[in-house]
C-alpha cells in the first residue's frame, strides 16, 4: 500500500483516538484558553458542597455530645446537590425525595441497623413512599439516599442525635441552595455552542486540506463522515448546557433584574444543529458523486477554488460561534464587530459559491466537485447562518430586555478590583442597551 493511500487510514485512526479521549473526558478543552472556563464551574460547585458538609459537621460537633455522627454532613451534600439545577418546584421535589430516604434509613437504623433484609426493606419502603408522594422521575433519589444514610449510621449514636444531625444537614443544604444559589450557566452554554461551531469549522477546513494535498478518495470522505459524527456528541452537550441554563434561571434569586438569554442561545443551537445535518449531507453527496477512478489534469485550479470555498464556509461557521459567545457579553461595540466579521465571511462564501455555480461542468468529468448536488449542499450549510434574520430577532429581544443586567463571569478581574478600590461607582455591570429608534 502506498504512503498516499495510508494517509486517510491514519486520519481515521487519529479520529478514533480523539473519540476515545472524548469518552474519557466528554467535551474536553481543545486549547489551554478553554481550561479555566471548563474547570472553574466544577471547582465552584465542589467548594459549595464541601463548605456545606463542613459547616454541617461543625454544627453537629457543637450541638451534640458523644460519638460524632456524619449523617448531617451527608444529608447536607445530598440536599444541596439535589437542588442545584432545575426549577424551584423540581428542586423541592428532589429535596423531599432525599429527606424521605433519610427518614426511612433513620427509622430502620434505630430498629435493627444494617442487614441484608433491612437494606432490602429500606429500598422497598423508599420506592413505595416515592410513589405515594408522586416524586416521578426523582423517585430513585429516595432509595439512594436511604442506602447512603443506612450505611453511615452507627448503633452508638442516639436516636435524638441522628434526628438533630439530619435536620442540621437538611437546613444547611437548603440554606446554601437559597442564599447561595448556583449561577445561571449562560457563559458555559455560549462557550459550548462556540465549541460546536469550531468543531464544524475544523471539519470543513480539514476537508479542504485533503482536496489540496492529494487526489480525493472515498477513504477521505469516510474519515470526514467519522469526524462529523463525533461532533454530534458535542452538539448534544451544548443542547444540554442550553437546557440547564434555562432551567437554572427559573425561580433563581440571582436572575432578578438580569436579561433572559434563553432565546438567543436556543436559536443559535438550532441553527448549528441544521448546519451539522447539512455538513453530513454534503459529505454524503461528495461520496455519492465521486468517480470510481480519478481523471487527472483537467481542473486543478477549480479544485483549489472549491477548497478555498470550503475554507471560507468553515470560517463563516466558526465566526458564527464567536458571535454567539460575544452576544453574552453585553458589549454592543464588540457584538457589532463580531457581526461585521461574520457577515463578511458569509458574504464572501456566498459570492464564491455563486461564481462556481455559473461554471458548466457537464462535459468535464474531473470537475465532479462542482456538480449541482454538491454546490447545493454547500448552500444548505450556509442557509441556517442567516445573520440578517438573527439581527432582527436580536433587536426585538433588546426591546424586551432593555435595561436588564447581562450575565457576566462570576467574580471581578484584577483590573476591575483596582478600579473598584479607586472608585466604587466606576465598576458597573453591563446592561442590555435598547436599540436606537
Amino acid at each position: 500500500m502506498s504512503s498516499r493511500a495510508r494517509v486517510p487510514r491514519l486520519k481515521v485512526h487519529r479520529l478514533e483516538a480523539h473519540h476515545l479521549l472524548n469518552l474519557i473526558w466528554p467535551g474536553h478543552p481543545r486549547t489551554w484558553r478553554e481550561v479555566p472556563g471548563r474547570v472553574l464551574p466544577f471547582l465552584r460547585q465542589t467548594l459549595r458542597l464541601t463548605a456545606a458538609a463542613v459547616i454541617a459537621y461543625l454544627l453537629t460537633v457543637w450541638l451534640t455530645e458523644g460519638p460524632i455522627d456524619l449523617t448531617g454532613a451527608l444529608t447536607a451534600i445530598l440536599v444541596l446537590q439535589a437542588s442545584t439545577y432545575g426549577t424551584l418546584k423540581m428542586g423541592m421535589v428532589r429535596v423531599g425525595a432525599v429527606l424521605i430516604g433519610v427518614g426511612v434509613a433513620l427509622g430502620l437504623s434505630l430498629w435493627v441497623g444494617l442487614t441484608w433484609w433491612s437494606l432490602g426493606l429500606a429500598i422497598f419502603l423508599a420506592l413505595t413512599l416515592a410513589k405515594v408522594f408522586r416524586l416521578g422521575d426523582q423517585a430513585l433519589e429516595t432509595p439512594i439516599s436511604a442506602m447512603l444514610i443506612l450505611g453511615t449510621t452507627a448503633h452508638t449514636v442516639g436516636a435524638e442525635t441522628r434526628v438533630l444531625t439530619t435536620l442540621i444537614g437538611a437546613g444547611i443544604g437548603i440554606a446554601f441552595a437559597v442564599l447561595l444559589p448556583a449561577a445561571v450557566p449562560v457563559r458555559q452554554a455560549a462557550a459550548s455552542i462556540r465549541r460546536v461551531a469550531a468543531a464544524l469549522e475544523s471539519s470543513l477546513r480539514r476537508s479542504a486540506e485533503d482536496i489540496r494535498s492529494h487526489d480525493l478518495t472515498r477513504d477521505d470522505v469516510t474519515a470526514w463522515l467519522y469526524q462529523v459524527n463525533t461532533i454530534s456528541a458535542e452538539l448534544g452537550r451544548a443542547q444540554l448546557a442550553v437546557r440547564q441554563a434555562g432551567e437554572a434561571r427559573r425561580f433563581n434569586p440571582r436572575t432578578i433584574g438580569t436579561a433572559d438569554m434563553r432565546a438567543p442561545l436556543q436559536s443559535a443551537i438550532e441553527a448549528l444543529e441544521k448546519v451539522l445535518f447539512s455538513v453530513r449531507a454534503l459529505y454524503l453527496d461528495i461520496e455519492r458523486e465521486s468517480p470510481r477512478q480519478q481523471s487527472q489534469g483537467d481542473g486543478p485550479e477549480l479544485d483549489e477554488a472549491f477548497a478555498v470555498l470550503l475554507d471560507t464556509v468553515g470560517e463563516s461557521v466558526g465566526r458564527f460561534g464567536w458571535l454567539v459567545e460575544g452576544e453574552m457579553s453585553g458589549d454592543e461595540r464588540e457584538i457589532a464587530h463580531r457581526y461585521r466579521a461574520a457577515d463578511e465571511a458569509l458574504g464572501e462564501a456566498r459570492a464564491m459559491l455563486t461564481d462556481l455555480m455559473m461554471i458548466d461542468v457537464s462535459d468535464v468529468p474531473s470537475l465532479w466537485l462542482l456538480r449541482e448536488p454538491i454546490l447545493a449542499g454547500l448552500d444548505q450549510v450556509l442557509g441556517p447562518l442567516d445573520l440578517h434574520s438573527r439581527a432582527e430577532r436580536r433587536e426585538r429581544w433588546r426591546h424586551q430586555q432593555a435595561g436588564r443586567i447581562v450575565a457576566t463571569r462570576s467574580g471581578l478581574s484584577r483590573e476591575s478590583l483596582v478600579a473598584l478600590a479607586k472608585d466604587p461607582l466606576s465598576v458597573r455591570r453591563p446592561r442590555v442597551v435598547p436599540p436606537e429608534k
